[in-house]
């Protein structure tokens, strides 16, 4: 798979080499490859500066550049970029040697990418591990706010950022945003448990027609008894 990124929108230098190295590299893989096998020891390097400029610029413009990807090539893209273990990116987002106002407008901005890309893909719950075309993406949606550093913010800015953009994931028209906004909010019920307990009460108050198991799991989540 090959993607020239238009003209529309801004985009920095080193962003084709980014989209590439995070995503498009995996053109060809299947479910079924270990993202440890295919992910090697190769990092590109950024300073802090270009990381918040490349975030930022993935995110507002993942309609576009990230929408028509395969799931698989998404599902591993999204993990190179949120969890973590692969690559020291989301590190540099979430540090502190990064501009704190651009740093919170691109973490409120993450809200695009799942009303923009996951939405669209009427993902269904994530139940474990299946061998389904689905199930690397599932699984980095499904736990984009618990296997991150995104989790660990203990400051009220950032984490109040964070649980705008989980409580929007509660009003899209998708189970797997919604499951993984749910738990989101549960992991971080620690930080701000009467915040959350009120997003989770309007949740169930206002979507009696959501899937009775989100229902249950968000009971759970109120309480921060998940997993």
């Amino acid at each position: 798979m090959t993607r020239s990124p238009q003209a529309f929108g801004i985009r920095p230098p080193r962003y084709e080499e980014w989209l590439n190295f995070c995503f498009l590299r995996f053109d060809g893989a299947t479910t079924g490859d270990d993202l440890w096998n295919l992910y090697g020891d190769d990092d590109l390097v950024f300073t802090d500066a270009e990381i918040l400029d490349l975030y930022a610029a993935t995110l507002e413009n993942c309609e576009h550049d990230l929408g028509q990807m395969p799931d698989v090539m998404l599902g591993y893209g999204l993990s190179i970029m949120f969890e973590g273990h692969f690559a020291n990116y989301v590190y540099q987002l979430c540090g502190n040697g990064v501009d704190r106002s651009k740093q919170i407008a691109t973490l409120r901005s993450i809200e695009k990418l799942f009303r923009r890309v996951i939405e669209p893909r009427n993902l269904p719950l994530y139940v474990g591990e299946s061998e389904t075309s689905k199930c690397r993406l599932g699984w980095a949606v499904f736990d984009f706010w618990d296997n991150s550093v995104l989790n660990t913010f203990t400051d009220k800015a950032r984490i109040g950022a964070i649980i705008d953009v989980m409580e929007g994931q509660l009003k899209l028209n998708s189970d797997a945003c919604i499951q993984s906004g749910l738990h989101g909010l549960g992991h971080q019920r620690w930080s701000a448990s009467q915040r959350i307990e009120s997003i989770i009460d309007r949740f169930l108050a206002d979507r009696a027609d959501v899937n009775p198991r989100l229902r249950t799991y968000a009971l759970d989540c109120r309480t921060g008894c998940i997993q």
